[in-house]
């Protein structure tokens, strides 16, 4: 007796599309298993506090595992941070609970978010994110008119951490980038710094018009002396030009030469002898605004002098550390600034206040 086709079994060709399709899915499964979902559960599990004082961004390891150096990277503003933008404070790698990583954003628009990025093979997960209104305080430096940076013709931070360049910060098109010979790089309590060994170490930045002075100019500094010599810390010319320096018994001194080549020069020993406390930060300011001539140390004008003039214009290298090859500081330099007009006391007593790059390892 014949069966209808409902009443047949199941045919041998549908059964092995139905076993193929079978094991397909096993594997897939089993590839999910044990290749992709681990990779997610072994996250680490981190505690990150993400805080930020301009373009400085501090990232505090609060709990949980170690970091290797390989397995993260930190975004700010939705750009990856090389790694000669990111140091390490407190610590070394892997990077583990009681030490934070200091970020430095080279961009000129606010710090607005920050993230911490852990990847392994392909898989990239966010482990900690921070996100920041832009006030008053933290508007980008180029926006902010009462923000010295934000006219400064060049200013060279110094806390790259690696590498042999020296970045301008300056919101300018052009950039006034320096070359580092024979520099080291120390990570200090608020920033990286570049160390001077007193006998080969410089930084030499190109002449260019948008940093020689004509009728007015200021240069900034924040210098950490470790040995009583004279020593210039920034300078274009030296005994005949513009300049900022360590004399070995009378301290802080600066000079400008005016274009009829008397060179006036002002110190802060007020007629003794007046060196610096060894291992010390110091906030160094001279300015010149065509009449007067101002030298100020952490915030305070020490001494002025009256006469007037324009500048001697020179198309010599304006050089951080050394008159050319001497003169060689010894200790660490940060955050030198030049400017094309006079800052106001205000401007330098807010470039002071709570800028020191902090406690420096020996």
């Amino acid at each position: 007796m014949n069966m209808v086709a409902g009443e047949r079994g199941v045919s041998p060709i549908i059964a092995e599309i139905l076993m193929v399709t079978l094991v397909l899915a096993c594997a897939i499964i089993a590839y999910l298993v044990l290749f992709q979902i681990p990779a997610i559960v072994d996250i680490p599990p981190v505690a990150v506090q993400i805080t930020k004082s301009g373009q400085l961004v501090t990232l505090s390891h609060l709990n949980g595992e170690p970091l290797a150096k390989d397995r993260f990277y930190v975004t700010v503003n939705g750009h990856r941070m090389p790694d000669s933008s990111v140091n390490i404070r407190g610590g070394s790698y892997p990077w583990s609970p009681g030490s934070s990583l200091l970020v430095t954003y080279t961009g000129t628009d606010a710090v607005r978010d920050v993230k911490l990025v852990y990847t392994e093979d392909t898989v990239s997960f966010v482990l900690a994110a921070a996100y920041f209104t832009v006030s008053q305080e933290n508007q980008s430096v180029c926006s902010d008119p009462a923000n010295p940076r934000a006219f400064a013709a060049g200013f060279w931070a110094l806390n790259g951490g690696s590498g042999s360049t020296a970045y301008d910060g300056t919101c300018n098109a052009t950039k006034q980038n320096g070359t580092i010979i024979n520099g080291t790089w120390k990570t200090c309590a608020n920033q990286s710094v570049l160390a001077f060994n007193g006998a080969s170490t410089n930084v030499t930045i190109p002449n260019s018009a948008a940093i020689t002075p004509t009728n007015a100019v200021t240069y900034e500094a924040w210098a950490y002396p470790v040995e009583q010599k004279t020593a210039n810390v920034v300078q274009m010319n030296d005994w005949n030009g513009n300049n900022i320096y360590q004399d070995k018994w009378l301290g802080w001194r600066g000079g400008v030469t005016l274009a009829n080549g008397t060179k006036f020069t002002i110190d802060w020993s007020h007629g003794g002898s007046r060196q610096p406390s060894l291992f010390t930060w110091y906030h160094l300011v001279l300015t010149y605004d065509g009449s007067y001539l101002r030298l100020y140390v952490n915030g305070i004008e020490e001494k002025s002098l009256a006469f007037s003039g324009s500048l001697k214009t020179s198309t010599v290298p304006l050089i951080i550390g050394s008159a050319g090859t001497q003169k060689y500081f010894n200790g660490n330099i940060a955050d030198v600034g030049m400017y094309q007009t006079a800052l106001t006391p205000a401007q330098i007593a807010s470039r002071y206040t709570g800028k020191s790059p902090g406690v420096c390892p020996a």
